[in-house]
């Protein structure tokens, strides 16, 4: 016989709250899931832009201090000398291992240089231009370099690349009037 003042639950009222309960948590996961590879392609852009502003500062610092610019009508490299009279030629490589990086080759071009890439490889550098203005002996203007780069930052989900393009400017710090 029933006690008709025993006080709970029913075993209905158990599962809808049990059910309720499991529609929520998947709804609340799939959010957090969501969220996480949100995060993850934010990290990945990140990474990347940041790679490229790396790669801009280092060269943007040693062409100012350098000399005799060289390589650097309109193209995708360009050499000069640092202040130890070192050759440091910048460069995109169209192919190869390291296709799509910009490059750093210090040296002589006798075989014993060192090449770094100064990129990351989630960055694809699809266009490095260089254009120098002042740089012969005798023309009455400063010596500067324009860069400009363009490509895409590549992403887990290779249809959400992030396309940029960034342009700066070098002035020799020694004056060459």
């Amino acid at each position: 016989m029933l006690n008709k003042t025993a006080k709970g639950f029913t075993l209905i009222e158990l599962m809808v709250a049990t059910g309720l309960f499991a529609v929520i948590m998947t709804l609340a996961a799939g959010a957090y899931l969501v969220m996480i590879s949100a995060n993850r392609e934010a990290q990945s852009i990140s990474r990347g832009i940041n790679s490229v502003s790396y790669a801009l500062e280092l060269m943007t610092r040693n062409i100012r201090t350098g000399t005799e610019y060289a390589d650097c009508a309109a193209t995708d490299s360009m050499s000069f000398k640092d202040v130890s009279d070192t050759i440091i030629e910048y460069k995109r490589v169209p192919s190869g291992p390291t296709t799509g990086k910009i490059t750093q080759t210090v040296g002589p071009a006798d075989g014993t240089a060192r090449t770094t890439d100064l990129t990351d490889q989630a960055v694809d550098i699809t266009r490095l231009t260089f254009y120098c203005t002042g740089a012969t002996a005798g023309d009455p203007y400063q010596a500067s370099v324009i860069m400009v780069v363009e490509g895409k930052v590549l992403t887990a989900k290779t249809s959400k690349d992030t396309t940029f393009r960034v342009q700066t400017t070098a002035t020799m710090r020694a004056l060459d009037l």
